[in-house]
């Protein structure tokens, strides 16, 4: 419980003021998947009374480099090429 709420402060700090770094934006990542294991390792009941950790950025491959976005910050050809 307190890593999914460390996780989620972490996930929704200000979106205007918040500067997000590629480390910092990792390290959430990090800890996203170690949210999704412990719900995955969960059963079918168990899960029924949980919130399941949603990563806010998504991954893109660009010129062979990894960046991070926020769904809102998808350009039109972007969402195109993710079929948002």
């Amino acid at each position: 419980m307190r890593l999914y709420s460390e996780y989620q402060a972490m996930a929704n700090e200000n979106r205007i003021f918040a500067n997000w770094t590629y480390s910092k934006i990792q390290q959430m990542e990090t800890k996203f998947k170690e949210l999704e294991a412990r719900y995955m390792g969960l059963s079918i009941i168990e899960r029924r009374g949980i919130n399941r950790a949603n990563f806010p950025f998504i991954r893109l491959q660009k010129d062979g480099m990894t960046i991070y976005k926020r769904p809102e910050d998808l350009s039109a050809e972007e969402r195109k090429n993710l079929a948002c």
